[in-house]
């Protein structure tokens, strides 16, 4: 079978993605190593960028945007705290029609992607919805080892000691001095 639409992972993006596809007609598959596992994560977003259809037992608790500083300043948004289990229920009640696949995408093919235990599954379209390891993205593996996620700035400065009158010393985003030479 050829699907129309095949989504690579199945966190909340690839989920929402299959049962809005499925939704509107389309043959869709949905590819994850652990289809089923919990989520472990908590998930916010800006309350106006969410869809109008979210129930509200998908919604943990929403707070108005706030700067605080030497004064309080409304930032004149919400942002909205999800209940996990609330929103994968809601998520999954759109699955019905959706081919839910169990297996690791090896790579990309002409028609579709192959899982790594050699399996084959033909679609028009695939959306990469996996994240950034998945080895979907760009028709390749993933390298051997996870690329480091942390950030170094060089011009990052900071300030002199309070009783110094020496010059300010480059750091690094964790706050620890560098050796300039």
């Amino acid at each position: 079978m050829t699907y129309d639409v095949l989504v690579v992972g199945a966190g909340p993006a690839g989920r929402a993605l299959a049962g809005a596809a499925a939704g509107r007609g389309l043959r869709t598959a949905l590819v994850d190593p652990a289809p089923r596992q919990p989520w472990r994560i908590t998930y916010g977003a800006f309350s106006a960028e969410l869809p109008l259809d979210l129930p509200a037992a998908a919604v943990a608790a929403r707070a108005r945007g706030r700067a605080v500083a030497v004064t309080h300043r409304d930032l004149g948004w919400e942002y909205t705290v999800l209940d996990v289990p609330g929103l994968r229920a809601h998520l999954d009640a759109a699955l019905t029609a959706v081919t839910v696949v169990e297996g690791r995408t090896g790579h990309r093919a002409p028609d579709g992607v192959v899982l790594t235990d050699g399996r084959r599954i033909a679609a028009r379209v695939v959306v990469d919805a996996g994240g950034t390891a998945n080895r979907c993205s760009r028709g390749r593996s993933p390298p051997a080892r996870p690329r480091s996620r942390r950030r170094t700035a060089s011009s990052c400065t900071r300030p002199p000691p309070p009783r110094s009158s020496g010059p300010a010393t480059p750091c690094s985003w964790t706050g620890r001095p560098r050796r300039v030479t």
